[in-house]
């Protein structure tokens, strides 16, 4: 019986540690929200894909463990969740430096959402805070905020009461004052 032919391995070179540290600066000049990604890919070896899947959720910062058991891949029509190239979780440590990157840069990010959060409640458009933020798709901005858009629903809605119902606008302006009226309600 005939034998496929063997595939010769391809030598893997790695890049120095004075050359990830260049490509990491240089990541933090262009883009700093790249640097951490590429810094925690070199400190765990995460390959791209398992990077762009992994959550909060995946983190234990107290014990200094990374659970990878998800990886993102491109597919017609836009990307998808699937488990890792070797179908495996696993578990990787983190050391001092790692854990300060993802506290750091947790921070940030909560940083960004309460941004995005003001932004949304403020009344700014949503494919605005969108685009500010870097979402390609606003619907992604969306079901992130949606507690801020909630919110703005029931504003809207006491507004519109107030507008439709005079009545009840005069009764409730007795009662509260105009100084006490939901955000944007006419007072008068």
């Amino acid at each position: 019986m005939a034998k496929p032919p063997r595939v010769p391995r391809s030598q893997v070179h790695a890049p120095s540690a004075e050359v990830v540290r260049r490509v990491i600066e240089e990541a933090e000049n262009r883009d700093p929200r790249l640097a951490p990604l590429l810094m925690l890919a070199a400190l765990t070896g995460m390959r791209r894909g398992e990077l762009c899947a992994l959550r909060w959720t995946d983190l234990d910062l107290t014990l200094g463990i990374v659970g990878v058991s998800r990886s993102v891949v491109v597919v017609p029509g836009g990307l998808a969740e699937k488990s890792t190239k070797t179908d495996r979780a696993r578990k990787v440590a983190l050391d001092a430096v790692g854990i300060a990157l993802l506290t750091e840069y947790r921070a940030e990010v909560d940083e960004w959402a309460k941004k995005a959060g003001v932004k949304l409640a403020k009344g700014v458009d949503i494919r605005t805070v969108a685009e500010r933020l870097g979402h390609t798709d606003p619907s992604l901005t969306l079901r992130v905020y949606a507690h801020v858009i909630e919110q703005r629903d029931r504003a809207a809605a006491e507004i519109m009461g107030q507008v439709l119902n005079p009545t009840k606008k005069a009764a409730l302006l007795a009662t509260v004052g105009p100084a006490e009226l939901p955000a944007g309600a006419p007072a008068g």
